[in-house]
């Protein structure tokens, strides 16, 4: 779906992106990860055409990005931001309809085709019963839901995700995220989302992109990619890596300073550990 080859990018004498290369399989989930001012958000405008490269390439299939005219970009890739707060005096149904925009001509009303098409994206997300309300009535996770809706009204190939569970519960965290796994998977969907929760980014993405100093550290599977190791280099701080007890994928648990060294004693040394406590050791901090 994507190809990024040697990819840059500045703002001024700041280099925010140097060199970066990848390749994003159509269908698949990628997270995008990485401390503050890593250049996540900035890839992501790269990718959907908002910002130019100054130095390298990204294809859409067989073509350049920069060959694609905005609305043909509109009518291929939608984008979810993190806060979705725009709208606030539209009905849902109304917001949700804004995602048909570039398939109208510009004098051309929505036809029953655009209007089926935005009942099946609101049943799709479960806001169906919430056609009638404005969306500033709504909650943060319902107004999440109605800017997915959007852009399924869009009918894209490609979904991108600007930290979609900013500010949210861990309840509509997990709702969003199910529901973007579902939508991949039934629609054939390609995600691309920013995610600053590195267990939810594990649970949910089928590989990750590990942004650290305008570069791709490391890029794989959930499994390969957090580990203790690459952790504690990109965001320096310790933490342990385990398993998580049904999925299997990684889960990050924090270790904060002043809690490990009261642990340890005046002694400076470690109690007894059992055997699960040594094997977790082994699969966490004894990586470093």
């Amino acid at each position: 779906m994507f190809q990024v080859k040697d990819l840059s990018f500045s703002y001024g004498a700041r280099t925010v992106l140097d060199g970066l290369a990848f390749a994003v399989e159509a269908g698949s989930f990628t997270g995008i990860i990485g401390p503050n001012g890593s250049g996540k958000t900035t890839l992501l405008r790269l990718l959907t055409g908002v910002l130019a490269p100054q130095r390298g390439e990204i294809w859409l299939g067989n073509q350049q990005l920069r060959s694609f005219s905005r609305l043909a970009l509109a009518r291929r890739m939608a984008v979810v931001s993190q806060d979705a707060d725009g709208g606030l005096l539209f009905t849902v149904e109304e917001m949700v309809s804004m995602g048909r925009t570039p398939f109208l001509g510009r004098f051309r009303s929505e036809s029953a085709v655009d209007r089926q098409i935005v009942s099946e994206a609101l049943e799709m997300t479960g806001c169906l019963h919430l056609r009638e309300r404005m969306v500033g009535e709504l909650s943060g996770g319902e107004r999440q839901r109605v800017a997915i809706a959007r852009a399924l009204a869009q009918r894209p190939a490609i979904l991108f995700l600007d930290e979609p569970t900013t500010h949210l519960d861990i309840g509509y965290q997990q709702e969003i995220l199910d529901l973007v796994k579902k939508l991949q998977a039934s629609c054939g969907l390609t995600v691309l989302a920013v995610l600053h929760d590195l267990n939810l980014a594990a649970y949910y993405a089928d590989t990750l992109l590990l942004l650290y100093e305008g570069k791709v550290r490391v890029a794989g599977t959930p499994a390969q990619v957090v580990t203790a190791d690459n952790l504690a280099a990109v965001y320096r701080t310790r933490v342990l890596v385990t398993p998580h007890p049904l999925l299997n994928t990684p889960t990050v648990s924090f270790l904060p300073a002043a809690q490990e060294s009261s642990r340890h004693g005046q002694t400076g040394q470690a109690p007894t550990q059992s055997p699960q406590q040594r094997q977790a050791s082994v699969a966490g901090i004894s990586q470093r």
